[in-house]
């Protein structure tokens, strides 16, 4: 041991120089290691950002495609409804046309056929307008409630949606 002394003291730059070495070649490993762990980090975050704009893009198609979708069904449910409306609203105006004809025909008559008894009216009263008017203010209320049931069947027809 006293030999390797004077060998240590004489030559402990080069010592230094390998210890130096050594510890330069661990931090050099350690950099490369922390850099590829950085790097396969930034990637990750790269595919999750690129994969989230995919689902957020995915998602906007949908939405659209539903929204497309439920215009064209409420579109069909209005058209539905207002036919219907119409078809109920022209069997009323004939049902009621029947009736005025049938009034006009008998005047002083009690109703006939689809129209209730309407009793005759005193003497003086001209029988054939106030059977009219009476008529008049009966297809009216008809058609506001035929009216009244199909907002209702579309308001209903379009909440469902």
């Amino acid at each position: 041991m006293t030999a390797l002394l004077p060998l240590l003291s004489r030559y402990w730059q080069y010592g230094a120089m390998a210890l130096l070495a050594l510890a330069l070649g661990v931090q050099s490993w350690r950099l490369d290691r922390e850099q590829a762990a950085h790097e396969a980090t930034e990637a990750a975050g790269e595919l999750l950002v690129a994969n989230y704009r995919g689902a957020a893009e995915q998602a906007r198609a949908d939405a659209e495609r539903a929204r497309a979708e439920a215009a064209i069904e409420q579109q069909r449910i209005s058209d539905e409804v207002a036919t219907d409306y119409q078809q109920r609203l022209a069997d009323l105006r004939a049902r009621y046309d029947r009736m005025r004809r049938q009034v006009a025909a008998n005047p002083g008559s009690p109703g006939t056929g689809d129209m209730p008894g309407l009793s005759c009216p005193a003497g003086g009263i001209d029988a054939r307008a106030l059977n009219s008017g009476f008529l008049e203010i009966l297809a009216a209320a008809d058609e506001n409630t035929e009216r009244l049931i199909a907002l209702q069947e579309w308001v209903r027809g379009q909440a469902d949606r």
